[in-house]
Parts: structure tokens; C-alpha cells; sequence
């Protein structure tokens, strides 16, 4: 059986942000873990908003440099399998740039497979300029013309071309269509057709309490219950300690958590449980260090814990190959 993508080292190099042990991850692995997690502009307990968009932005350059084929991938199953918007296009333009700036091809098709609703290109127009300024490289330009060509038409003026945007359709298409052919021209008269009313109208110690999960019952009660019923608890993640004290024997281990488990004297969190019983931790916030290895035998991290996520676990006991999800 392949290793799941998820990978890290076997040594600690550093700690997580409460003090444990911390085992980095292959630059894929925290790129992956970091964008399921994260909303663009996000402010989490143990990193600023701009610090996990500044590290989210320095992976994708690395990971783009390093393998473009895999991060065109990634990013484009971001967008449609994932369904981030905002991670995708950040990371598509991203992407592009750090290629352009290494000489590799394959910006323009990133920028086109990242933008796959039909404001996006207009959005993809303001985060550039306002990250950047208005001189826009060939590949991205051509990238995002792609994906204006592919998503403009009379139901998506309707519906997406509204005041609230940054950059309307007539501002993308006078950006990278009107504007490229009328400096080409002696004489040339732009008019946007869209957007007219736009311009002539518009306004400008181990710390737990354990959960009885009523059987058969309504799920989105139990979670009111969770949140609302005290066991929903601060003061730090003392995983070790909670581990420790209620593991019983269980053919398996699941742990939710950002992985940012307290010093807690042990090599790492999962050491309560046997080596030949399985440990699955879902990652929540995408941090850099993880609280255990992961990768290889009975230790295993994932990221992007949705309806189907659970899925995995028997995908990996039945001996299924186990790789990216794109």
C-alpha cells in the first residue's frame, strides 16, 4: 500500500504552539492541510490573519517551482472538488507569478483553471492590482481572459455583473480585451456595453468530559448539545492527557483537532495508544507542526473534514492505495 499523502517527518525538528513536540511536514502536506483550513484574511488563536496568508503564499510559490503539474492539479481541484473560492484564486495567481519569476511555463493555464465562476475574473483583477498594482503579466492577463471567455454570458451578467464589485465585467473586459486592441489601433472608441449603467448611474491537566452521541438521533442536535451543554472546552489542548486517560483498549483512535497540543512529556500525543492500533487525526487549522508523525504505519493525518471524510479510514484498512484526492 502507497503512504497517504500526508507525510512528516519521523524526528521532531521543533514544537507546536502550546509547547509539545512538533513534526514538520513535506511542503505539499502543509500546503494541503493549510488551504482546506483556511480562509483568506482569517485570524486563528496561535497565527495572525496576515501570517497564514503570508505562509499560505510562500508554499504555493515553493510547491510551484518545485512541481507546477502538481500544484496546476491541486489548485484546480481546490476550486471545483474543494470548493474554495477565494484559497484557489489567491493560490492560482500566486502560482503564476512565482512561475514567471522562475522562467516555467504554465501560469496562464493555472490563472484559467482557478476561476470558475463569472465574477471571479473580475475578482482575480483586484486582488492583483491591489496586491501588485496595474501592470499585469502576459500569463496572468491571458490567464484570466481565458476564463472570462469561457464564463461570460447574458445569464451571468444578470446574476454576478452587480455594484458590489470591485472590478464589473465591463472593467475585466476593457482591462484585458478593449484596452489591448485599442492601444493597437491609430483611432478607437472603447465603450463598455455590459456595465453602461454602472458607469452612468450606479453609486459609487487533561481537561475533558465525554460526549454520550444520542444513537439514531439528530446529529445537528447532538452538536447544540456539544456547543451548549459545557462540553465545548478551553484552556489549552491537552491531547496527550485526554488520550491517555480514556483510551480503553479501542481497535482505533480518532482525533479533531489543530494539533497544537501542550508539552505533555511524551514524544508525541498518540503515545498511550499501541503502535499496531490505528491513530487518524484530522487536522482543523493547518498549522505548521503536527502533533505526531504521520505517513507511515498506524499514524495517519487528513485535512478537509467534511460529510465524506470519515470514508478514508476504511479506504486505508481495507488496503487501499492512498493518494491526493485530484
Amino acid at each position: 500500500m502507497l503512504p497517504p499523502p500526508i507525510e512528516s517527518e519521523n524526528v521532531p525538528s521543533g514544537y507546536t504552539h502550546e509547547g509539545a513536540n512538533g513534526y514538520a511536514r513535506s511542503v505539499e502536506s502543509e500546503l494541503f492541510l493549510l488551504a482546506v483550513a483556511n480562509m483568506v484574511g482569517e485570524q486563528t488563536i496561535y497565527e495572525s490573519a496576515d501570517g497564514r496568508d503570508s505562509r499560505y503564499v510562500d508554499l504555493v510559490h515553493e510547491v510551484a517551482v518545485a512541481d507546477a503539474d502538481w500544484t496546476a492539479r491541486f489548485l484546480a481541484w481546490l476550486r471545483t472538488g474543494a470548493h474554495l473560492l477565494s484559497a484557489s484564486l489567491v493560490g492560482g495567481l500566486e502560482a503564476a507569478r512565482a512561475l514567471i519569476a522562475a522562467g516555467i511555463p504554465g501560469g496562464r493555464q493555472i490563472v484559467a483553471s482557478a476561476l470558475q465562476r463569472a465574477d471571479e475574473p473580475g475578482e482575480a483583477l483586484a486582488y492583483w492590482t491591489g496586491a501588485y498594482g496595474r501592470k499585469i503579466p502576459k500569463a496572468v492577463k491571458r490567464g484570466i481572459a481565458d476564463a472570462a471567455l469561457r464564463l461570460y454570458n447574458e445569464r451571468a451578467v444578470l446574476k454576478w455583473d452587480t455594484a458590489s464589485k470591485g472590478f464589473r465585467f465591463g472593467d475585466v473586459a476593457a482591462a484585458l480585451f478593449g484596452l489591448a486592441l485599442a492601444r493597437r489601433c491609430a483611432a478607437a472608441d472603447l465603450v463598455s456595453f455590459s456595465s453602461a449603467h454602472y458607469y452612468y448611474n450606479d453609486p459609487p491537566g487533561p481537561k475533558t468530559k465525554q460526549f454520550e452521541l444520542t444513537r439514531g438521533g439528530s446529529l445537528l442536535a447532538d452538536l447544540g448539545k456539544w456547543k451548549d451543554g459545557g462540553w465545548f472546552l478551553g484552556g489549552g489542548t491537552d491531547t496527550a492527557g485526554a488520550v491517555a486517560k480514556h483510551y480503553a483498549g479501542h481497535d482505533r483512535v480518532v482525533i479533531l483537532t489543530d494539533e497544537q497540543a501542550k508539552d505533555h512529556g511524551r514524544l508525541d500525543v498518540t503515545a498511550a495508544v499501541p503502535k499496531d492500533r490505528m491513530v487518524y487525526t484530522w487536522n482543523l487549522a493547518g498549522y505548521a507542526k503536527g502533533h505526531a508523525p504521520s505517513g507511515t504505519g498506524t499514524r495517519h493525518t487528513f485535512g478537509g473534514l467534511n460529510d465524506s471524510a470519515f470514508a478514508m479510514i476504511a479506504l486505508l484498512e481495507c488496503g487501499r492505495d492512498a493518494d491526493w484526492p485530484f
